[in-house]
């Protein structure tokens, strides 16, 4: 069996860090047996700890370098994963590993075409989320159903979040960055009447959107903290929203599907790379502004998309149909290079 170790910037509670744990806990051809985090002061405890059930954390450290860290790692690991790292090249100089870059990204950002510029290296195989993300292999991401579980009744959820009968809810899950737009949500449930929203997630825009709502939709727009207890939101919302700029292919989309609620993007390349693929599993708002946002939301209120979607996704897009994947790829890769 070959043994599978992780490099990643952070353990934070991001869609990127937790496809860390994702794959690792579900890979069966493969063996994970570590993961170096570059940066400690970017972790959540929570998600580190279930990480830590699955194989050893190395933090990098005054005392212990990314650099040592990885080189001890690739020890015993047979092939790295790794992510987000402009130094990667420094930090697997000289490895005998095989090393695999994962681009998260739409390649379409100037961020992720900067970073994966800087990251260049001849020894990395680089795999991409979803074409989007413009490598020269693409591997699909799949959401894990224990996440999307609910544990309360969504009447209960509802009313503890202070939603009307007569009041439906748009739901965003991830962080309050620019590259999410989260501004546009709330502009579009301006012009919605009985709509509320409800933001999930922490990040750099939380108070300025805070106060953006009370401008511009007050008291229709609520915060609650990054959590991995996600399942009980998705069970309240009416809609699930994401208005990002950018997107190389997001857990929490696929999280929806498999709740079984409508889902409204703009037209970022993923979403118009699924409708190549599966044809109208999610309502694509027709352009950025806030009346395409918000007749987009209330079209997918209809619910037309949301059994197609969840066959979708319960077929190609679950956490057991993305480790398998990655579990062919990497002994096959494997084995390709060791024949080279």
């Amino acid at each position: 069996m070959l043994n599978v170790g992780f490099l990643t910037p952070s353990l934070a509670l991001g869609g990127a860090e937790i496809w860390i744990e994702t794959l690792a806990e579900r890979l069966q051809r493969c063996r994970p047996v570590g993961c170096v985090l570059t940066n400690a002061a970017c972790c959540d405890p929570g998600l580190r700890r279930r990480v830590e059930a699955i194989m050893p954390v190395h933090v990098a450290s005054r005392e212990r370098s990314a650099a040592d860290l990885t080189a001890q790692l690739s020890e015993t690991a047979n092939v790295l994963i790794a992510w987000g790292l402009p130094s990667l090249p420094l930090l697997t100089a000289g490895l005998r590993s095989l090393v695999i870059e994962v681009a998260h990204s739409d390649i379409s950002w100037p961020s992720q075409a900067a970073l994966l510029k800087a990251s260049a290296s001849k020894a990395s195989v680089r795999v991409g989320v979803s074409r989007a993300a413009g490598q020269a292999w693409t591997i699909y991401n799949g959401a894990s159903l224990s996440r999307v579980e609910a544990g309360r009744r969504r009447g209960d959820v509802r009313a503890e979040l202070g939603i009307l009968p007569r009041e439906r809810l748009a739901l965003f899950v991830g962080r309050l960055e620019p590259v999410k737009a989260p501004h546009r949500l709330v502009r579009a449930i301006s012009l919605l009447d009985d709509w509320k929203a409800v933001f999930v997630g922490g990040g750099a825009l939380r108070d300025d959107l805070r106060d953006f709502s009370a401008d511009y939709a007050p008291g229709r727009c609520l915060f609650q903290p990054p959590t991995q207890n996600v399942g009980d939101f998705y069970r309240a919302a009416d809609v699930f929203c994401l208005n990002s700029h950018f997107e190389g292919f997001p857990l929490v989309l696929a999280e929806a599907w498999l709740s079984r609620i409508p889902t409204v993007t703009t037209p970022f390349a993923f979403a118009a790379e699924m409708q190549d693929r599966h044809g109208n599993i999610n309502t694509v708002a027709a352009d950025t502004s806030a009346a395409a946002i918000a007749a987009a939301i209330e079209t997918a209120a209809t619910g037309v998309t949301v059994e197609r979607a969840w066959r979708v996704a319960s077929e190609d897009y679950t956490a057991a149909a993305f480790a398998r994947r990655w579990d062919n790829f990497i002994v096959e890769r494997f084995c390709e290079a060791c024949n080279a």
